[in-house]
């Protein structure tokens, strides 16, 4: 029975201790997510203080940092580009007052506030359509004329 006993105990105290082990590492785990977490926080942070550096400072020739600024620029302009047209294949438009581009089934410019124009049927909806619902539209634009 001492025999018995014995192997007991052992498999009990290395149960625990894997059990410490699973414990410790969930908690490692978890610290890191947290170290993660602020490091993001830091890296955000950094990019608001440079994007403010930059606002104010893009029109100074004697600036220390002004050799970033072309690739920045050029950056910018070229994120423009890319969302102009992901927006226009999303079917969205440009605002009329301050030419940010708006969203299909917005009502207002995100950018500006202003009430988004409404929207046109282009005509490969209306051949896509009933023919009633052709007519009733094209009637609708005759009068407007």
């Amino acid at each position: 029975m001492a025999f018995l006993d014995e192997i007991g105990k052992t498999i009990a105290g290395r149960g625990k201790e894997a059990a410490q082990k699973a414990k410790d590492a969930a908690e490692v785990l978890q610290l890191k997510a947290q170290i993660s977490s602020e490091k993001g926080k830091i890296k955000e942070l950094y990019a608001a203080i440079g994007a403010l550096y930059f606002k104010k400072h893009r029109g100074e020739e004697a600036d220390e940092y002004r050799m970033f600024f072309p690739e920045i620029e050029k950056g910018l302009a070229q994120v423009a580009q890319l969302e102009e047209k992901v927006m226009k294949l999303e079917g969205g438009r440009a605002c009329g007052r301050c030419g940010a581009m708006i969203r299909r089934g917005d009502a207002f410019c995100g950018k500006c506030g202003a009430p988004a124009e409404p929207e046109r049927e282009e005509p490969a909806a209306l051949e896509a359509a009933a023919p009633e619902e052709a007519e009733a539209v094209f009637e609708e634009e005759k009068t407007e004329l």
